[in-house]
């Protein structure tokens, strides 16, 4: 049944209009606003209600989507916008260096630019240790990760070490010691 096809005016009509068809009608009306209400009831499980959306935007004006700041979805900015793009593991993000002589005049920086980040004895590294005969071709490298940075042992002959302790691998922050066979380096972040 269309009901475009009868012309009222109002609810009032619409109600004489159907009554007028017979109570088949009335029941088929009756059971659409029962699967509208329940169709509405489910759409509150997954949304707030209307009345909320006062609160989550904020009272000065509107509010900014925090991408999940407040563990709710929206709520104040945070004091740094840049923020809002950052993802899960931003930390990774950020410019990373591996420093050789750090704080000596002939300091060397490497900056960590790949999500791997080989280094090691052979040329084809992205770091090349040429002058120490304990570094394994192949002897480490550094992983950026979503969760981080981390520093993980090839399997080399004299291991890598991580703050003075021997590691397979570890998750790096920054101002860590990084001995790769008889070289330091500094792990920096920025």
């Amino acid at each position: 049944m269309i009901l475009d096809d009868f012309p009222v005016s109002s609810d009032a009509d619409l109600g004489k209009g159907l009554s007028a068809l017979g109570n088949g009608a009335m029941d088929e009306l009756h059971g659409l606003t029962e699967l509208d209400n329940q169709w509405q009831k489910g759409l509150g499980d997954d949304f707030p209600p209307a009345s909320n959306f006062d609160g989550m935007l904020g009272q000065a004006g509107g509010g900014v989507l925090d991408d999940g700041f407040d563990g709710q979805g929206f709520g104040t900015p945070p004091d740094d916008f840049a923020a809002l793009n950052r993802q899960p593991g931003a930390e990774a993000r950020g410019r990373a260096f591996l420093i050789r002589h750090f704080n000596r005049p002939d300091e060397d920086r490497y900056e960590i630019r790949d999500d791997v980040t080989s280094i090691g004895r052979g040329r084809d590294n992205q770091i090349q240790i040429k002058d120490d005969t304990k570094v394994s071709r192949y002897h480490c490298r550094i992983l950026r990760e979503p969760a981080g940075f981390y520093v993980e042992d090839n399997n080399s002959s004299n291991g890598t070490m991580v703050n003075g302790e021997l590691i397979t691998r570890r998750k790096v922050e920054g101002g860590e010691d990084v001995t790769i066979g008889e070289t330091l380096f500094r792990f920096q972040m920025t």
